[in-house]
């Protein structure tokens, strides 16, 4: 299959630290994307000094309503959709995550112009078919403390996967997310129901990773990915 270039993209949870690291590396890129962002409140990207010349537009919006991104993707005309939504370190029920996967379905499918879009998701081991998998019974230790947003990662995937192409999608779980760590020396993958070479890895990596995935034809996969130091796992 032929590379098909993003060239404008919409990053749906662009003032989290998952969103701001994704648009901080598609921007260092040599030849950038334009970025749009999207959000409910773009004063949190307007004050931060870091983004600034960073986006081409930022739109105002609930990730939840269709009609909010109807609008968002209508004006920026952009032909790829990054989603990094979530709650933070909240681990009590929620469905932010689903609630966003039917609204932004309910969108792209209302209008033909929208067929080509592609749809980036940010996801996390021990959703869709993945475990995690960790010595002594820390696994399902982890698993029962996060099984709420693992339960609404799951919804997420599984909307996503039965109503967007095979081809026009991507996901992305990551281990563990740490924050300002070096870069690890390699971003290892790893199968779904085996146990992580390290149980960790820095945001700046995950959106590493999933960008060099976009621009590489990675499209129609699902990763696991963990970042590890040495050469040995």
């Amino acid at each position: 299959m032929s590379k098909v270039m993003p060239t404008s993209i919409l990053i749906i949870g662009s003032t989290g630290p998952a969103g701001q690291a994704i648009a901080k590396e598609l921007s260092d890129r040599p030849n950038p994307p334009t970025l749009h962002a999207f959000c409910r409140d773009p004063s949190k990207l307007k004050e931060d000094p870091a983004h600034n010349g960073m986006y081409s537009s930022i739109v105002k919006g609930d990730a939840t309503i269709k009609d909010d991104l109807v609008r968002a993707i209508d004006e920026t005309e952009v032909d790829t959709i990054i989603v990094a939504v979530g709650k933070g370190h909240y681990l009590g029920k929620q469905s932010i995550r689903t609630d966003n996967a039917k609204a932004l379905i309910s969108a792209l499918h209302s209008d033909p112009r929208f067929d080509h879009i592609r749809v980036a998701v940010l996801s996390s081991q021990g959703a869709g078919p993945t475990k995690i998998v960790a010595g002594y019974g820390i696994g399902l230790l982890i698993g029962y403390m996060l099984r709420n947003v693992m339960k609404d990662h799951t919804k997420q995937e599984k909307l996503l996967r039965s109503n967007i192409g095979k081809n026009s999608l991507l996901i992305v779980r990551p281990v563990s997310l740490t924050e300002g760590k070096p870069p690890a020396k390699e971003i290892v993958e790893f199968g779904n129901t085996v146990k992580a070479p390290k149980m960790t890895i820095d945001r700046s990596d995950v959106a590493r990773f999933m960008v060099k995935e976009m621009f590489n034809n990675g499209w129609g996969e699902a990763f696991n990915i963990c970042g590890v130091n040495k050469k040995k796992y």
